[in-house]
């Protein structure tokens, strides 16, 4: 038997739901023919029929650990309800999400806002070991190209930090997360609240 969908949509997280399931969903690309797949924790099997033979069925497998589609799918899928939840319990002084203008680009936003200005270091901010890979041999959509060229006549750099780190700190996000500032005395609790929600946090910098 199915089960209510509701609970989760409002934010509550059922101890005894399943951690498999089995969905099926017309293909309308293919001619509304069925699309049926199964997911666990760990692997994504997916199965489109094409006629009416099982030899005529087109199949992936995925590795949801492994695959750097699968692994950024999944990072772009997390709501932000729950660094918003930790935000508002400590307070925090700004904040905005990242997306299509990069984490320089919002960072931009914020300090032109509030007349300040920030220091970010490259090191600390998380990249997806694909996308750094992807950056090094060139890879490098339009829209971060054209970030990168908005961003540059407000950018110091220093420190040795590369070509493809910039352009990776510029890429425009479909779903970065949030940008947060937070007064020193209240970092290490944001981080810590963060944490016990499940959300893994970077100090990435400093306001001046």
């Amino acid at each position: 038997h199915g089960r209510s969908l509701l609970p989760i949509l409002s934010g509550s997280s059922p101890q005894d739901w399943r951690t498999s399931f089995l969905y099926e969903a017309p293909t309308p690309q293919l001619g509304s023919r069925p699309l049926w797949a199964v997911r666990n924790a760990r692997w994504k099997y997916v199965e489109t029929r094409l006629g009416s033979r099982s030899e005529e069925a087109f199949a992936e497998l995925y590795d949801l650990q492994s695959d750097a589609i699968e692994k950024i799918n999944d990072s772009m899928s997390q709501l932000n309800d729950r660094a918003s939840a930790a935000m508002m319990r400590i307070g925090v002084d700004a904040c905005t999400d990242v997306t299509g203008f990069g984490l320089l680009g919002h960072a931009l936003e914020m300090a032109t806002a509030s007349h300040v200005s920030m220091r970010i270091y490259s090191d600390r901010v998380p990249f997806f070991d694909e996308a750094e890979e992807y950056a090094r041999k060139g890879l490098i959509p339009g829209g971060t190209r054209s970030n990168r060229e908005w961003i540059a006549p407000h950018l110091e750099t220093s420190g040795g930090v590369d070509e493809p780190s910039l352009m990776l700190l510029c890429d425009a996000q479909t779903s970065g997360g949030l940008l947060m500032a937070v007064t020193a005395s209240s970092a290490d609790a944001l981080c810590a609240d963060l944490e016990s929600r499940g959300v893994k946090p970077a100090i990435i910098g400093e306001v001046s």
